[in-house]
């Protein structure tokens, strides 16, 4: 009975001790690892800004100008399409000018972190992911309206000039019908556009000013100078005819801007803060 006491008595501090060392060893790695948790959280906090924020924001900013329309948002391209029926001694694509959408959303969302976007469109900023999807649909469909609008013009330009399509052949008279309706566009979007003007060309008169693209001839048409003369007479019939559509793509134009202006400023503020609130799969505790 008194060998028990004995170990009952000199055993309890023991077992303190033990349990203080246990205790101290599982609060100093708990410690560690909620240190480690909280470093893996800002690192990740900061690869969601630098991956996902800032291009978002940096985008915005830097195409705040197309828009608003300050630069064009439809320009005359090259184009290739394929031949189906090309002959061994024929080339299999065709080259066309084509009007162009100018759209940097599809780019910039291929160079976005795939990883860092699904987590932030997922977990930490879906809804302000979806605002910013919302607005590149909207600035494509805008775009796309915009481009049709100005192909129309150009076609009852072609129609009304009874002169060849240029691309298609480059015998005269000939037209670029899609240059022309480019320049309406410049001229009802008060983008810098130059007069359109005649210059003797010999047997033919060129019409010149409208916008041209690198690498190609700077003539609108190339057609006898009385054929010219009834043209630039319906442009401008068709430039008076379209102020209307013009001033509801602006419209248009003014309300993507807005939202642009404002998206940018949430983007700035989810820079400036600085916890993420949200825990995710990819910053795990244990």
């Amino acid at each position: 009975m008194a060998a028990e006491s004995y170990i009952a008595a000199h055993s309890l501090p023991l077992l303190i001790w033990v349990v203080g060392v246990a205790t101290t060893i599982v609060g100093s790695w708990i410690a560690s690892k909620i240190r480690v948790y909280h470093d893996d959280l800002k690192s990740h906090h900061k690869e969601l800004k630098d991956k996902v924020l800032l291009p978002f924001r940096d985008i915005l900013a830097k195409y705040q100008p197309l828009f608003s329309h300050r630069v064009p948002v439809v320009n005359e391209k090259r184009g290739y399409s394929e031949v189906i029926h090309a002959r061994p001694d024929e080339e299999a694509t065709r080259s066309d000018l084509v009007l162009h959408c100018n759209n940097p959303w599809d780019g910039a969302l291929l160079e976005i972190d795939r990883a860092m976007f699904e987590d932030a469109n997922r977990i930490h900023y879906k809804e302000l992911l979806a605002e910013i999807l919302a607005l590149a649909s909207s600035w494509e469909s805008h775009t796309e309206r915009c481009r049709v609008w100005i192909a129309e013009m150009g076609n009852e330009i072609l129609v009304s000039s009874k002169m060849n399509p240029y691309g298609q052949t480059n015998s005269p008279p000939y037209v670029n019908h899609l240059r022309l309706g480019l320049w309406i566009y410049g001229r009802l979007f008060r983008l810098p556009t130059e007069a359109l003007r005649q210059s003797n060309q010999g047997t033919y008169w060129s019409i010149e000013g409208a916008p041209t693209v690198p690498n190609e001839i700077g003539n609108a048409t190339l057609a006898y100078e009385g054929q010219n003369n009834l043209l630039l007479q319906k442009i401008d019939e068709i430039t008076s005819a379209n102020r209307e559509r013009a001033a509801e793509l602006q419209r248009e134009s003014e309300s993507i801007t807005t939202q642009a202006v404002r998206l940018r400023s949430k983007l700035e503020y989810q820079i400036a803060k600085k916890k993420l609130r949200r825990r995710c799969d990819l910053v795990k505790f244990f």
